[in-house]
């Protein structure tokens, strides 16, 4: 019996409300991300010898140097990879290098390694006003002891994530 005049009360309640108020809705949309290269990584023209020897290039000044049993000579011009990364300004780009690059002779199978990769700048950067960023990309070429002769060649990937 209490149920029934609970639930008979709950029928003959006062008057019910509803309220409504306005939202808005929003997006922001950015430009899409760009990374385009402009320039190769290029260690130059070498000479080996008996002794091994490292071939490193400075991708904040683009500058060759070389250590142990390697010579430089002249030929195509050491630089480090350039990139240009374009995005919307004020945003944070995260930067990730390759852990090592594998070089191979054209027309045979021998290799060469690059390691110890860096790049110009911090791995995370702030787009500026310009929205534009670049990315230089150097490392440190291990030339073995009587390296065979030949042009070597291999590829990396840089990638950039924005947010």
């Amino acid at each position: 019996m209490k149920l029934a005049t609970a639930a008979a009360a709950l029928c003959t309640s006062a008057n019910a409300y509803a309220g409504a108020t306005s939202g808005t809705a929003t997006v922001v949309t950015l430009k899409p991300l760009s990374l385009v290269k402009t320039d190769d990584l290029e260690f130059g023209s070498l000479v080996p010898s008996a002794t091994a020897g490292t071939v490193t290039i400075n991708p904040t000044t683009d500058a060759r140097t070389v250590a142990g049993g390697v010579t430089g000579v002249a030929g195509a011009t050491p630089m480090a990879a350039h990139f240009v990364g374009a995005g919307q300004s004020t945003l944070i780009a995260l930067i990730t290098l390759p852990g090592s690059i594998t070089l191979t002779r054209g027309g045979g199978s021998e290799t060469m390694t690059v390691s110890a990769i860096s790049s110009n700048g911090p791995t995370l950067r702030l787009f500026p006003g310009s929205n534009t960023i670049d990315i230089a990309v150097g490392g440190t070429l291990a030339v073995a002891a009587n390296q065979f002769a030949g042009a070597y060649a291999g590829t990396f990937t840089v990638t950039i994530l924005y947010f």
